[in-house]
């Protein structure tokens, strides 16, 4: 008789205890924001940092571009004595590095602080097959040496061209900021009190240690009309 008293002793204690876990973890924001004032804002803004934590680099934006490249083979005394073309196509990514993400708390609001995003991938590939002389030939050719100098130069341009893009760039920057809305909508969900505090992101200015005022919207409460 004692050992059956014992074992629903047990098993009681250990209903408790499974009915006290799932109350901290379903309603802690409450009871911490009923015990602290404004505990949702900073347990959104914990989560929302334990996420990033999680990732090194966030991709932002990537492109693709298609062109025909021109070159040329020089004679120093005749000038230009062979004239090339060759289709191509250059790949450019860009990705905000969130090991540089900045979370803070404002009163109501929460401010996450990304640095600008930058190109961190960019690739040349050449169709060979697509190769045409128009200009010159015999008794001049173009040596692989030539050819090779030709596609790093070309690769060279394109990312410079590419990496320093403005409209890749805000397009970047606006894809960082809906992905940080969307964090925030989604770890504010997870609360029982929902979005009770409003997401800014940031972008900070590497030259001068502050921060560039986000152009784009900020999200706000209303979740329900968000989703």
């Amino acid at each position: 008789m004692k050992k059956v008293f014992k074992f629903f002793k047990w098993v009681i204690i250990l209903a408790v205890c499974a009915l006290l876990f799932y109350v901290v973890v379903r309603f802690g924001p409450l009871l911490y924001d009923l015990l602290t004032g404004g505990g949702n804002t900073r347990w959104i803004s914990v989560r929302i940092s334990e996420e990033l934590k999680e990732m090194n680099e966030l991709i932002v934006h990537e492109a693709t571009l298609e062109n025909q490249g021109i070159g040329t083979v020089e004679d120093w005394l005749l000038g230009t004595v062979l004239e090339y073309t060759v289709p191509y196509t250059y790949d450019i990514r860009f990705a905000v590095n969130l090991d540089q993400c900045q979370i803070s708390v404002d009163g109501n609001t929460i401010k996450i602080q990304l640095p600008p995003p930058k190109a961190v991938y960019g690739k040349l590939t050449v169709d060979e097959s697509g190769l045409k002389i128009t200009k010159g030939g015999w008794p001049y050719k173009l040596t692989p040496e030539q050819y090779a100098s030709f596609k790093e130069k070309l690769e060279a341009e394109m990312y410079e061209e590419t990496s320093t893009n403005q409209e890749y760039l805000d397009a970047a920057w606006d894809t960082a900021v809906k992905n940080m809305e969307g964090l925030f909508r989604t770890v504010a969900e997870q609360s029982i009190l929902g979005a009770t505090c409003e997401v800014k992101v940031i972008m900070t200015d590497p030259n001068a240690n502050g921060v560039v005022e986000n152009p784009s919207p900020t999200a706000e409460p209303a979740l329900d009309e968000a989703a």
